[in-house]
């Protein structure tokens, strides 16, 4: 018979291009000044100044958050798994996930940007070897055979053969006849019932609070006017709301993709909402102006609006939420943002 012929092909084989609009987060730390975050970080102080709207002072505290922009991305195609491009840049897994904001298991959409980390190396799209036998035919069926059904209870020989049946013989021939003379048995179906799925339980809270710890940021900086909970007889807040003064930026609280940008929802004025991965979706109210659209992808920390006053407040303020979904069938639930958000 022929050899079978070995067939080559690769994956993860996209294009690594110059990342733009891309940035990482970095908490600043003690002792930390502007030039020496910009040398460890394989960034420029421009970059930093520009991407962070620094003053002329470039005065940085500690704790405060800053957008680091990453220089290169690669270019998802069909087929493309994070697994597939952490190997073939030699970068842990969970630090792709974590810069990405995106699952580590699941397939990528073609054309989605991936930022890689600085310290990646690219050893190459991953090479596939197949034979000429996997993309012909598909492997055969298995057949299988059922035995032959058990033969009949026959009944007892003559005599003439010479065989002499013993009395459990007898017996046995004598129940077999007794049996098939009884009416089969009839069967009443029970009464229909319709199918109802089970609900998915609720995620733990403290799970919830665990998983969402680190992947916001404040989305703008003021006094908190009304915590999370309930505010009064028959009232609730799902968020925080937060005093800033009227057309300060707010910003994305993570990456993600806008999903509603509008006025119609009662209450609430000029509203955002933005889904990320993994289940979570943040929401911003009263806005002054809404600056981005449906549909559009945003990074964590662009300016998505401005503090304003619509929705019937009466001071410049945002509304703030994060909910989470445990399953895409279940209802996002809100949490208190200030057990999320950083201290």
């Amino acid at each position: 018979p022929r050899r079978p012929v070995a067939a080559v092909r690769y994956v993860t084989d996209g294009k690594v291009v110059t990342a733009r609009g891309m940035y990482r987060d970095y908490v600043v730390q003690k002792g930390d000044h502007l030039d020496a975050i910009a040398r460890d970080l394989h960034t420029t102080r421009r970059e930093l100044v520009e991407a962070n709207r620094l003053g002329e002072s470039y005065a940085i505290r500690p704790g405060r958050h800053l957008k680091v922009p990453v220089a290169k991305a690669y270019v998802a195609v069909s087929g493309d798994t994070m697994g597939g491009v952490a190997k073939r840049f030699g970068v842990n897994l969970a630090e792709l996930s974590t810069l990405n904001d995106l699952p580590e298991r699941g397939r990528l959409t073609p054309g989605m940007f991936i930022a890689l980390p600085d310290t990646y190396e690219d050893h190459g799209p991953q090479r596939v070897t197949v034979t000429e036998e996997a993309y012909a035919a598909p492997r055969p069926r298995a057949v299988y055979q059922t035995a032959p059904p058990p033969p009949r209870a026959a009944s007892i020989p003559p005599a003439s053969n010479g065989y002499v049946p013993s009395q459990y013989a007898l017996a046995a021939a004598a129940a077999a006849r007794a049996r098939a003379a009884q009416p089969a048995p009839t069967y009443t179906p029970a009464p229909y019932a319709p199918y109802r799925p089970a609900e998915p339980p609720a995620a733990n809270q403290a799970a919830m609070i665990s998983a969402g710890t680190g992947r916001f940021v404040w989305p703008a900086r003021g006094q908190i006017l009304s915590g999370f909970g309930v505010t009064g007889v028959g009232r609730r807040n799902d968020g925080v709301d937060i005093g800033a003064a009227a057309g300060s930026t707010v910003a994305a609280a993570a990456a993600g993709e806008v999903v509603y940008a509008g006025d119609q929802v009662p209450g609430f004025g000029n509203l955002v909402l933005i889904k990320h991965a993994s289940g979570w979706v943040s929401a911003y109210a009263h806005l002054g102006t809404v600056d981005v659209k449906m549909r559009q992808t945003v990074y964590q920390g662009e300016p998505i609006g401005t503090v304003g006053m619509t929705g019937g407040v009466s001071a410049p303020q945002l509304h703030f939420e994060i909910r989470y979904a445990a399953t895409p069938s279940e209802k996002a639930r809100p949490l208190d943002p200030l057990l999320i958000l950083p201290k």
